[in-house]
């Protein structure tokens, strides 16, 4: 008796063991094809485009329109806002000027179709307009690094001047939440010279960029500005921008929508305190 019950114990430990191998097995086919399938897709499928935002930064709240002057029988000053507001437009007018062909290229990008040229390579190939002159783009695309990266390379040919400069590369996550681009400063100077680390959150809305200097022995390797937005709070869009040759870091906080906001710049208001203005710009005592 007790040997049928000890082998009845040991059948059904046996068939609960098959059961068990069985149900790994089947998941493991299951994993198997699903990873087929992805690898499959991601054979076929072309990557999406980084966001254009990731090689532009937003200077819409610090245009020169936004500068305040003060009128002789005018009480208020805008000290605060013009400076934040001076020092973000010196940026902006460097590198709108020196990323004008640059940025056109990539953004002409989101209006063609892309050309499978082989395994694991796509391209994007057009003409677009930048300073009133015409250019042709070649942009490349292809996963690296298990399928999780993509990797990006613009080339740009000006007719009679230059042909296929490989004017800048970039890395970008598949899920295309942040990335990376190198930009080399001009076909006559074919040198890395910026820098542009992207991240950005669609459930939040929240991002940033920052543009670092990289050039090789400049002055101001290593100077940068850096934009972020982060909604839900007082204070939703920074600015912060590191001057490399003067070795000094200015931030500047305000509300995009009330326009109130904040600056400190030890070297131009020679203290480490925040500096206000309200939502007409004018300045004010800081809460």
């Amino acid at each position: 008796m007790l040997l049928n019950i000890n082998l009845r114990k040991i059948s059904m430990i046996k068939f609960n063991f098959i059961k068990v191998l069985f149900a790994m097995i089947l998941i493991s086919i299951s994993l198997f094809l699903v990873n087929c399938k992805k690898d499959k897709e991601t054979e076929t499928t072309p990557p999406n485009l980084p966001p254009a935002t990731s090689m532009v930064m937003d200077y819409s709240n610090f245009s020169s329109s936004s500068i305040k002057y003060t009128k002789d029988a005018d009480s208020l000053t805008y000290k605060n806002h013009n400076w934040a507001a001076l020092n973000v437009g010196v940026w902006n007018i460097i590198l709108t000027v020196g990323l004008a062909v640059p940025v056109a290229s990539f953004h002409e990008a989101f209006n063609h179709q892309w050309v499978k040229e082989g395994d694991n390579l796509w391209s994007w190939t057009y003409s677009f307009v930048a300073q009133n002159t015409n250019h042709t783009a070649k942009l490349t695309a292809m996963y690296i690094e298990n399928k999780s990266k993509v990797q990006w390379d613009m080339y740009i040919t000006k007719d009679n001047i230059y042909s296929s400069f490989h004017w800048y590369t970039g890395f970008s996550a598949i899920n295309g939440l942040e990335g990376e681009w190198t930009l080399n400063k001009s076909p006559l100077e074919p040198t890395p010279l910026l820098n542009i680390i992207w991240h950005r959150n669609t459930s939040t809305g929240a991002s940033d960029i920052k543009y670092l200097n990289v050039e090789p022995g400049g002055t101001e390797n290593g100077g940068y500005i850096y934009y972020a937005v982060t909604p839900d709070t007082p204070l939703d869009a920074t600015y912060d921008i590191f001057n490399k040759g003067q070795n000094n870091l200015i931030n500047i906080q305000w509300n995009r929508t009330s326009k109130n906001g904040r600056i400190k710049d030890a070297k131009y208001f020679l203290n480490a305190d925040w500096h206000c203005w309200d939502g007409n710009f004018a300045d004010c005592i800081c809460q």
